[in-house]
């Protein structure tokens, strides 16, 4: 990793933890998903997969699967496949469909997006 990618990493920690606490420690309000043992997500624009690898903490009795694309895969960690839960991060420009071959057409019970205006 390069230092600006961890001065990167590191700003949008510090956004996150920001955000987390200005909310709580709630990142989805979304009452369906209370009634689902499993659910999937999708985090477009993960950078490092932080927000992913937090949500586990608000939905503990949950199974969650979660995946992340971004338009790069230089932050993303080296161990995000061996998280628990595991991280399924992928190098993806949005502005385009995701490939066919990842089935994940209308496969996803949440996606989130925050901030990507900024990038």
């Amino acid at each position: 990793m390069l230092p600006h990618q961890a001065k990167e990493i590191d700003r949008l920690q510090r956004q996150h933890r920001f955000m987390k606490s200005s909310t709580e420690g709630v990142f989805l309000a979304i009452p369906a998903l209370n009634d689902k043992e499993t659910f999937r997500v999708l985090d477009s624009g993960c950078a490092d997969g932080t927000w992913l690898s937090d949500l586990s903490s608000q939905f503990p009795d949950k199974t969650l699967e979660l995946f992340g694309v971004d338009i790069g895969s230089e932050l993303f960690p080296a161990d995000s496949k061996a998280r628990k839960p595991p991280l399924d991060l992928r190098a993806h420009n949005i502005t385009t469909p995701f490939p066919n071959s990842w089935q994940w057409s209308n496969t996803f019970d949440v996606v989130h997006q925050r901030l990507l205006i900024w990038a």
